[in-house]
């Protein structure tokens, strides 16, 4: 956080950094007034104006990126009571100055943000995703999007300023104006390979901060940014007065980071067999559910969980461990597998297996409209919608296991009926990556007795290597001795392999 400032001028509290004593001193309406009497001749920036009226009148003061120690210059109150200056002037310009700093803590986050970020991606790319390492430049352009419309929304759920909340929503929306209009989509929209990614990364993050620059700049001359919004806004009710709940700079650069990874690997994982399933239930401990990844929700009535499908031969599996979810977890990336669990079922409940960037911006837009509640800064990458991996409800059926469980079979577990009477199970499996996939028609077979009344979206197919796996050792022998005596031939080599 940010550290307090002017706490002096003694005890007298109309001088404290607080938002009772800027309410008390008027301090928005005074403000007002002065920045109608300075749009009738804005020869200079309002905050450049406003500095040189009151205090000690500091030369060369201006506000912006890289400006902080000239902004900041007026921070203590005692030039503005030796001026006999109201204490509204001097309560306006330190938020003005508190302000400066949470756009440059800002436009650090974001720049270290990226580096950190570029300088994982090859790492990335081997620990979560071995299997793919292609990103689609559009998909990587809307997560920028969302890291710089989501940073200024921190003040939208910390209690401390609520009576503020106001100027938090506007700063909010002005974040959201920002991402809306700093990014073209890409004229080229061939898929990136990790070493592509890091150069684009990087080029358009320098776009993100560029942005932050206007919106700095045109925001302490004084004009209305591209949501019409002034810097009367982004001060009123005492915001930036009091700075303790306000984010620094490497709480922003941890934000954009995490999300830069999550949003990676959410796009990766959802080519892959990786879903979450939900089982009801009033006990938690009662379900197989891993503890790395489950989520208890009482308002759902039961418990998600996260798995990948792992293949372990022809027609066998068992679900596991999401690839690399210990690293994931760990205090380089800080991202949990109940988080992972958590954002997607929130996606799940909202749009089904359809979460678009228009759900997306609705839900930024929904927590603006709900302050005091939640907010994507502070539920970083549990917020709906960060990870979108597809959702089996199976009701009250238990199968859930342990990771790497394979005591129920050949199969493993499987998700077999997905939603009421099983109505989402197609639309599952298409999500899940399994259509076509034998192994899931095969198993539930077996595992789920309802099995034949279930559109599973594909159809089962009966070629010579699907029975072959299916066989026992004897039907084996048998076949290959029929085929030499009837054919004069052998069976090939590869049907003699037995899943693992």
């Amino acid at each position: 956080m940010l550290s307090v400032r002017g706490a002096a001028c003694g005890s007298d509290p109309a001088w404290q950094p607080t938002i009772a004593a800027y309410t008390a001193a008027d301090t928005d309406n005074q403000l007002r007034n002065y920045y109608q009497e300075w749009q009738a001749n804005p020869q200079r920036p309002f905050t450049n104006t406003l500095a040189k009226s009151f205090g000690s009148g500091p030369t060369g003061y201006m506000c912006g990126i890289g400006l902080q120690g000239s902004c900041g210059s007026q921070i203590g109150c005692d030039a503005y009571v030796d001026n006999n200056d109201p204490a509204w002037s001097y309560l306006s310009l330190l938020s003005i100055a508190n302000l400066d700093t949470t756009f440059n803590d800002m436009y650090t986050g974001i720049t270290n943000g990226q580096l950190q970020y570029i300088s994982k991606i090859s790492n990335m790319s081997q620990e979560f995703f071995p299997k793919y390492n292609l990103m689609n430049p559009s998909e990587v352009m809307k997560w920028i999007q969302f890291a710089v419309a989501i940073l200024p929304l921190f003040g939208m759920a910390v209690p401390a300023l609520a009576p503020a909340v106001i100027a938090m929503e506007s700063f909010a929306q002005g974040g959201l104006g920002v991402a809306n209009t700093f990014m073209p989509v890409p004229a080229d929209t061939t898929a990136l390979t990790m070493t592509a990614l890091q150069t684009f990364v990087g080029d358009v993050s320098k776009k993100a901060q560029d942005a932050i620059v206007t919106w700095a700049n045109t925001t302490f001359w004084g004009y209305e940014d591209d949501m019409q919004h002034t810097i009367l806004d982004y001060v009123a009710g005492g915001g930036w007065v009091d700075v303790t709940s306000i984010p620094s700079a490497t709480v922003f650069e941890e934000f954009y980071f995490r999300h830069m990874v999550a949003s990676t690997v959410n796009s990766q994982w959802n080519n892959s067999k990786i879903f979450t399933i939900f089982q009801q239930t009033d006990d938690p401990a009662s379900t197989g559910c891993a503890n790395e990844t489950m989520w208890y929700s009482p308002e759902d009535g039961g418990v998600y969980c996260t798995y990948l499908y792992t293949e372990s031969g022809t027609l066998s599996g068992y679900l596991d461990k999401p690839y690399g979810l210990d690293v994931l977890m760990n205090e380089t990336y800080g991202i949990s597998g109940v988080d992972i669990t958590k954002s997607s079922a929130k996606a799940y409940r909202l749009s089904a297996f359809n979460f678009t960037e228009d759900d997306a911006w609705a839900a930024l837009s929904n927590a603006m409209s709900s302050p005091n509640s939640t907010s994507p800064f502070l539920d970083g990458p549990g917020w709906t919608g960060t990870f979108t991996l597809p959702v089996c409800d199976i009701g009250t059926q238990n199968w859930t296991t342990a990771f790497g469980d394979t005591s129920a079979g050949r199969f493993g577990m499987l998700p077999c009926c997905c939603g009421p009477d099983c109505t989402e199970t197609a639309a599952f499996v298409e999500a899940a990556n399994m259509k076509g996939f034998q192994t899931l028609l095969r198993g539930c077979k077996r595992q789920f007795d309802g099995f034949e009344g279930v559109d599973y979206g594909f159809g089962w197919k009966n070629t010579l290597s699907f029975k072959w796996a299916m066989w026992g050792v004897g039907k084996k022998v048998g076949f290959v001795v029929s085929s030499i005596a009837t054919f004069g031939v052998a069976v090939p080599v590869w049907l003699f392999k037995v899943a693992e």
